[in-house]
């Protein structure tokens, strides 16, 4: 284990995060693997502000991308880090582990424990806390994060809005109640949010003529209760990733 990570959180620490991680992924699985008997497939809906155009954006940003505990292979769908690359923009990837392996497990001696050989951080090119980022205010086009600690994401809201230059993005993975909120206050706009939701559900249900976030919840709770999926009016209250922009100086 790097050096870095110990001064953040002790072995301990570390080993009960990814255990509470597995568990809450394993729990998430299974209860999808339940719907899924019971309404079919689960599929990707999405809904994007008129306002915002992520290829003319794309087009148009000048200014470097960064990603904050990454890499992240998979995951980010209404736009990915490899769409950045792809569109020829520079791209960083961050982390506050140098960036080989958490746990290097021959090091450890835990060749054959599978929970040290999924505990692996690869090609970070910059040892960063999402906390204090080394940027200067208004420097990057746009920040990626997945699925970052409940207590830091306030901390890491704040400084994707003061890195991010005004008009550029934030693309969040699996968002609490909370990271909306404050991201609202912080003056970063929700222009696009994407949800998982059963096939039969998204056929079904009555699409709101708004973008907004609270009309889609609205129409998407409203058709779980009426569908008595068990559970789903609960679940499906934020959606599954987001992408913020920062409003643009008067």
């Amino acid at each position: 284990m790097s050096e870095n990570l110990e001064k953040v959180a002790g072995r301990k620490d570390i080993e009960k995060y990814y255990q509470d991680q597995d568990r809450a992924w394993n729990e998430q699985q299974e209860y999808l693997l339940m719907m899924s008997k019971k309404i079919g497939a689960i599929e990707t809906a999405t809904w994007c502000s008129p306002e915002f155009d992520m290829k003319r954006f794309l087009e148009q940003a000048a200014k470097p991308f960064v990603e904050v505990g990454g890499p992240t292979d998979q995951g980010f769908r209404i736009v990915s880090p490899r769409d950045i690359t792809e569109a020829g923009k520079h791209f960083v990837v961050t982390n506050i582990d140098e960036g080989v392996h958490i746990y290097p497990p021959v090091e450890r001696g835990h060749e054959n424990d599978p929970l040290f050989a999924k505990i692996k951080i690869s090609e970070a090119e910059m040892v960063a806390d999402g906390r204090r980022l080394p940027f200067q205010d208004n420097s990057l086009a746009g920040m990626f994060a997945a699925c970052m600690q409940r207590s830091t994401r306030a901390a890491i809201l704040t400084e994707a809005a003061r890195v991010i230059e005004p008009g550029g993005i934030l693309v969040w993975q699996a968002p609490f109640e909370e990271d909306l909120l404050t991201s609202e206050r912080l003056g970063l706009k929700l222009v696009a949010h994407e949800w998982d939701l059963p096939h039969n559900l998204v056929k079904n249900m009555n699409r709101p003529s708004s973008n907004d976030i609270d009309s889609v919840r609205e129409a998407v709770v409203a058709a779980a209760l009426q569908a008595g999926l068990p559970g789903l009016h609960e679940t499906a209250k934020v959606p599954r990733h987001c992408i913020f922009q920062k409003a643009m100086q008067v």
